[in-house]
């Protein structure tokens, strides 16, 4: 009877050299001539600084025209990233995994440039109430400054 860790080794061994095989024999096939190969152009706005908000304005600016065209009259819905909406899950003031308010406000205010103001921001909260998550990311705050709604997806 063999030992669990040397069937475990052995094992491990025999499916490396599988995977490795496959992964060799996958290499040669002419994959390329299966499909049409497509062919994309993509564009970047790199920007630098240390205003937060200004930053993201900056980089949107850039594609001011075709960001314009591509909304034309419809309504605009921006979606943050809010999965515990509890600075640090409750645990301090720190917002982890939240979209920082500065990037909506940078948001709103390169909307408002370019004359567009009919903007919901929407979510739904992995862990809070939306609405709590919203109150405690500072997103009510835009209100002020900024025509925009506040929607619980």
């Amino acid at each position: 009877m063999h030992h669990p860790k040397q069937l475990n080794r052995r094992h491990f061994l025999k499916t490396a050299a599988l995977a490795g095989g496959a992964a060799w024999t996958l290499g040669k096939l002419p994959l390329n001539t299966l499909a049409d190969p497509i062919q994309t152009t993509s564009q970047v706005s790199l920007t630098a600084g240390s205003d937060h908000i200004d930053i993201i304005f900056q980089a949107l600016q850039r594609f001011k025209k075709p960001i314009a065209a591509a909304i034309g009259n419809r309504p605009i819905l921006i979606k943050p990233n809010n999965v515990i909406g509890t600075p640090n899950g409750g645990h301090g003031d720190v917002l982890l995994s939240d979209t920082p308010v500065e990037s909506l406000e940078a948001i709103l205010e390169f909307l408002k440039s370019i004359g567009r103001t009919d903007v919901a921001i929407g979510e739904t909260c992995a862990t809070d109430p939306t609405m709590v998550a919203f109150d405690n990311c500072g997103y009510f705050g835009l209100a002020r400054k900024y025509p925009v709604r506040f929607l619980d997806l």
